[in-house]
């Protein structure tokens, strides 16, 4: 009888590959970077294709919104008559507006909603627009 060790057969290599961990940790910051710094903003009721300025300045984003097309107004949340415009100025009391005026929005339609809210106690109305 012999006696002895016994042997086994040798374990295949192990393959050394990249860890992946540290890959997912750095993907996983980058994620919440992006959501910490990005601007999410709401979409307004309506949709309008503003004019284009190669001179523009940033608005301040305190300001109220309003969306003005060639037949609707409204404020971020809704569509606005003339009255429900008084209404929101009185509730607001905004002293400087951010007008989003549609680019087809007749010049006499723009002065005659920039005069009406200068009627109602506005003291600045800017227009928005994108850079060129």
């Amino acid at each position: 009888m012999r006696t002895g060790r016994r042997r086994y057969p040798a374990l295949p290599p192990r393959r050394t590959g990249e860890p992946t961990l540290p890959l997912i940790n750095v993907v996983f910051l980058l994620l919440i970077f992006v959501l910490l710094t990005s601007a999410i903003e709401i979409p307004g009721p309506l949709t309008v294709d503003l004019a284009e300025s190669r001179s523009a300045e940033g608005a301040d984003p305190g300001h109220p919104l309003l969306f003005a097309s060639a037949d609707e107004m409204a404020s971020r949340t809704a569509i606005l008559s003339r009255e429900a415009l008084r209404a929101w100025v009185e509730e607001n009391r905004p002293q400087t507006v951010v007008l989003h005026a549609d680019r087809n929005l007749t010049a006499s339609r723009l002065f005659t909603l920039v005069e009406d809210l200068r009627r109602l106690g506005v003291e600045t109305v800017e227009l928005a627009v994108t850079r060129q």
